[in-house]
């Protein structure tokens, strides 16, 4: 793929997720102003177990169609994978749901939830699956067209249907958030199918001899279950803590801060939704040009950085949005933007892992944050309540960050800018640590300013190639 192609799916994506984050800066006021803190912390411990749940159920099938998507050309090649990589992970949701309501019936474990919950959950459960396989294939297609329309959507629906049930029903909010989340992701999931429909289309055969073997697909998708669902428990152990620990109405204010967070979150949407399969075909085409992960490694970090300083200057203009109920959120926001920031990065110094095709080694990155988060959450939620737990998940992003790096180049050596990178960590993590206990003040906007600073000089030559772009592509423009 040629460079201006490149530039024009990211701005395909980039534009469909501004548009969701308009949507998504208009949905949490809204739904936070008409719904109480502790039926917003149902919703989003529903969401929490179901999103844990299909980390599973997924066994690393999703990762494998990712690695051996390009291997051929042929689209009955393409077809014989899906089928192959998917049909596991729905049985799997089928079994699993089936012993949950066995649970259940028999009463030999306590579960909170009443039996029509019990059926959104494992109906809901179901669709990410196939939701996420579906959206899977939006982007090794490169329809970045289709996956932006999706999103935007999604995100739609979900406010359009929330705010109407709210409006004509006046009660039993939190589950009138479960319905619009199951809802909105049933359309999402059968557009998403619909974009892509050829290859879920089983007439066609799905049986191609040449295509990878279902055990050596299992082989490589297996070591991806426990590090995916170690993934998945390290992202919610703040939540499950602050539950343990707190109440529902906590729950909700903490994820009232993860949804705002989740809006500056566009970025590592944009960015990794074409990142993973453009390195996977930049590999496979020329296994030794590094330049490619080198360029995406310094831009995105110049620009993650910028956008998580910007969100923590203005983290008590957001915050006010979403009503006096959740005022306390704005102290959460400094340290849970490391979250979308050492993903993205990561993102880029991990590679070496799937181009090695290591996936047994994927698991020690989430299950070492993992244990540093339970740990740190346990000793300062204790002592600082929610604030504890999102130092403590913001910490262990850092951790996160550092491992997937040393792993990744240490099978697929790439000279990145490490000293700089880290560098800017700490001067970000210390004015982090500053606006989780104080409002916005003088003090604030001139730490806003030296960070920035710091990050402009350290990562000059890039700056100055983004600088040139962008104006070169606005004179062209005008050219027109």
């Amino acid at each position: 793929m040629n460079k201006n192609s490149i530039i024009k799916h990211f701005a395909t994506i980039g534009s469909g997720t501004i548009v969701v984050l308009l949507i998504n800066l208009i949905t949490a006021p809204i739904i936070t102003r008409l719904v109480a803190p502790d039926e917003y912390g149902i919703q989003s411990v529903f969401v929490m177990y179901a999103t844990l749940a299909a980390s599973f159920f997924y066994l690393g099938q999703d990762q494998a169609l990712l690695r051996f998507f390009y291997t051929k050309e042929e689209e009955d090649y393409k077809r014989t994978l899906l089928y192959r990589c998917i049909k596991y992970p729905l049985l799997l949701c089928i079994v699993a749901s089936i012993i949950l309501f066995a649970i259940k019936k028999t009463d030999i474990f306590e579960i909170e939830y009443d039996n029509w919950i019990l059926v959104c959950l494992c109906i809901y459960t179901t669709i990410l699956v196939i939701d996420r396989f579906a959206s899977l294939l939006l982007r090794l297609t490169y329809k970045t067209k289709s996956f932006s329309v999706v999103n935007v959507i999604y995100r739609l629906s979900y406010l359009l249907i929330s705010v109407g049930m709210i409006y004509f029903m006046q009660n039993h909010y939190a589950q009138i958030l479960i319905i619009a989340t199951m809802l909105s992701a049933v359309l999402s999931m059968v557009l998403n199918v619909l974009f892509e429909r050829n290859f879920w289309n089983l007439k066609k055969g799905c049986n191609n001899p040449e295509c990878i073997s279902t055990r050596d697909i299992l082989k490589y998708g297996m070591p991806f279950i426990v590090s995916g669902g170690v993934a998945s428990i390290f992202n919610v152990t703040d939540k499950m803590v602050v539950k343990a620990y707190g109440t529902y109405s906590d729950v909700g204010i903490y994820s009232s801060a993860l949804g705002l967070v989740s809006a500056f979150a566009i970025i590592q949407t944009t960015f990794c939704t074409l990142w993973t399969p453009l390195t996977f075909e930049n590999y496979e085409k020329n296994p030794e040009d590094r330049s490619l992960y080198i360029k995406g490694h310094n831009i995105i970090t110049v620009v993650v950085f910028a956008a998580g300083l910007t969100m923590i200057l203005g983290k008590d203009i957001f915050v006010f949005m979403l009503g006096e109920k959740y005022r306390e959120a704005s102290y959460l926001l400094p340290f849970l933007i490391f979250n979308p920031i050492m993903y993205t990065v990561s993102e880029t110094t991990v590679s070496g892992l799937y181009f090695m095709k290591k996936s047994n080694m994927q698991i020690f990155p989430p299950l070492v944050a993992c244990t540093v988060n339970l740990i740190g959450n346990i000793i300062l939620v204790q002592i600082l309540g929610y604030r504890g737990a999102a130092i403590s998940t913001g910490l262990s992003y850092i951790v996160f960050f550092i491992m997937r790096t040393v792993l990744g180049r240490h099978y697929y050596y790439i000279d990145f800018e490490l000293k700089s990178y880290y560098i800017v960590t700490l001067v970000v993590t210390i004015y982090a640590f500053y606006n989780t206990f104080f409002q916005f003040n003088m003090y604030t906007v001139a730490g806003y300013f030296i960070c920035l600073s710091v990050l402009i000089l350290l990562y000059r030559k890039t700056v100055k190639e983004m600088l040139f772009y962008i104006r070169d592509f606005i004179q062209s423009k005008i050219d027109r």
